[in-house]
Protein backbone atom coordinates (compact mmCIF):
# COMPACT_ATOMS: atom_id res chain seq x y z
CA UNK A 1 0.00 0.00 0.00
CA UNK A 2 2.86 2.38 0.73
CA UNK A 3 2.16 6.02 1.47
CA UNK A 4 -0.01 6.65 -1.56
CA UNK A 5 -2.66 9.31 -1.18
CA UNK A 6 -6.29 8.16 -1.00
CA UNK A 7 -8.78 8.68 -3.76
CA UNK A 8 -11.02 11.65 -2.95
CA UNK A 9 -14.33 11.59 -4.78
CA UNK A 10 -17.75 13.18 -4.85
CA UNK A 11 -20.25 10.38 -4.32
CA UNK A 12 -22.94 9.83 -6.94
CA UNK A 13 -25.96 8.49 -5.03
CA UNK A 14 -28.24 5.74 -6.27
CA UNK A 15 -31.57 7.36 -7.30
CA UNK A 16 -33.51 4.31 -6.08
CA UNK A 17 -32.37 4.78 -2.48
CA UNK A 18 -34.69 4.17 0.42
CA UNK A 19 -36.18 7.17 2.18
CA UNK A 20 -36.78 8.08 5.80
CA UNK A 21 -39.59 10.36 6.96
CA UNK A 22 -38.92 12.86 4.17
CA UNK A 23 -37.62 12.77 0.62
CA UNK A 24 -33.86 12.18 0.46
CA UNK A 25 -33.68 13.63 -3.02
CA UNK A 26 -34.81 17.05 -1.78
CA UNK A 27 -32.61 17.28 1.29
CA UNK A 28 -29.55 15.03 0.95
CA UNK A 29 -26.24 16.46 -0.22
CA UNK A 30 -23.59 14.55 -2.17
CA UNK A 31 -20.91 13.85 0.41
CA UNK A 32 -17.21 14.07 -0.33
CA UNK A 33 -15.27 10.99 0.73
CA UNK A 34 -11.86 9.33 0.75
CA UNK A 35 -11.67 5.76 -0.53
CA UNK A 36 -9.17 3.19 0.78
CA UNK A 37 -8.70 -0.46 -0.23
CA UNK A 38 -11.06 -2.91 -1.87
CA UNK A 39 -13.03 -5.80 -0.45
CA UNK A 40 -16.44 -7.41 -0.26
CA UNK A 41 -17.26 -5.64 2.99
CA UNK A 42 -17.32 -1.88 3.35
CA UNK A 43 -16.59 0.28 6.36
CA UNK A 44 -18.05 3.79 6.30
CA UNK A 45 -16.36 6.17 8.74
CA UNK A 46 -18.40 9.09 10.07
CA UNK A 47 -16.12 11.70 11.67
CA UNK A 48 -17.35 13.56 14.73
CA UNK A 49 -18.63 17.11 14.60
CA UNK A 50 -15.96 19.57 13.43
CA UNK A 51 -13.96 16.59 12.08
CA UNK A 52 -13.33 15.51 8.52
CA UNK A 53 -12.23 12.49 6.53
CA UNK A 54 -8.65 13.79 6.72
CA UNK A 55 -8.61 13.01 10.46
CA UNK A 56 -9.10 9.30 9.69
CA UNK A 57 -6.60 8.74 6.88
CA UNK A 58 -4.02 6.68 8.80
CA UNK A 59 -6.63 4.41 10.39
CA UNK A 60 -8.61 4.10 7.15
CA UNK A 61 -5.46 3.22 5.21
CA UNK A 62 -4.72 0.36 7.65
CA UNK A 63 -8.31 -0.88 7.70
CA UNK A 64 -8.36 -0.69 3.90
CA UNK A 65 -5.89 -3.57 3.76
CA UNK A 66 -8.76 -6.03 4.36
CA UNK A 67 -11.91 -4.19 3.22
CA UNK A 68 -13.22 -1.20 1.31
CA UNK A 69 -13.19 1.93 3.49
CA UNK A 70 -15.00 5.19 2.85
CA UNK A 71 -14.16 8.09 5.17
CA UNK A 72 -16.86 10.73 4.74
CA UNK A 73 -16.94 14.48 5.10
CA UNK A 74 -20.35 15.26 6.57
CA UNK A 75 -22.34 18.23 5.23
CA UNK A 76 -20.74 21.54 6.23
CA UNK A 77 -17.48 19.71 7.02
CA UNK A 78 -14.29 19.12 5.06
CA UNK A 79 -14.77 19.16 1.29
CA UNK A 80 -18.51 18.30 1.32
CA UNK A 81 -21.06 20.90 0.22
CA UNK A 82 -22.18 23.59 2.62
CA UNK A 83 -25.86 24.01 3.36
CA UNK A 84 -27.91 26.51 5.34
CA UNK A 85 -29.77 23.54 6.78
CA UNK A 86 -28.01 21.23 9.20
CA UNK A 87 -29.41 18.85 11.77
CA UNK A 88 -28.99 15.19 12.71
CA UNK A 89 -31.93 14.04 10.57
CA UNK A 90 -30.49 15.66 7.45
CA UNK A 91 -27.01 14.30 8.19
CA UNK A 92 -28.49 10.81 8.64
CA UNK A 93 -30.25 11.13 5.28
CA UNK A 94 -26.98 12.19 3.63
CA UNK A 95 -25.32 9.05 4.96
CA UNK A 96 -28.28 6.83 3.99
CA UNK A 97 -28.14 8.15 0.43
CA UNK A 98 -24.37 7.58 0.29
CA UNK A 99 -24.71 3.99 1.52
CA UNK A 100 -27.56 3.24 -0.89
CA UNK A 101 -25.19 3.78 -3.81
CA UNK A 102 -22.44 1.45 -2.56
CA UNK A 103 -21.82 -1.82 -4.41
CA UNK A 104 -20.92 -3.72 -1.24
CA UNK A 105 -23.40 -6.19 0.19
CA UNK A 106 -22.31 -5.71 3.78
CA UNK A 107 -21.65 -2.22 5.14
CA UNK A 108 -20.41 -1.36 8.63
CA UNK A 109 -20.53 2.10 10.18
CA UNK A 110 -17.87 3.57 12.46
CA UNK A 111 -18.84 6.87 14.06
CA UNK A 112 -17.09 9.29 16.35
CA UNK A 113 -18.90 11.69 18.60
Amino acid sequence: MGNSLPTVKQHEPNPSCFCTNHDLHDTAVKLNYRHFGEGEEALVILPGLLGSSANWQSIARRMGQTRTVYALDMRNHGQSPWSDEMNYHLMADDVAQFISGLPNHRVYLLGQS
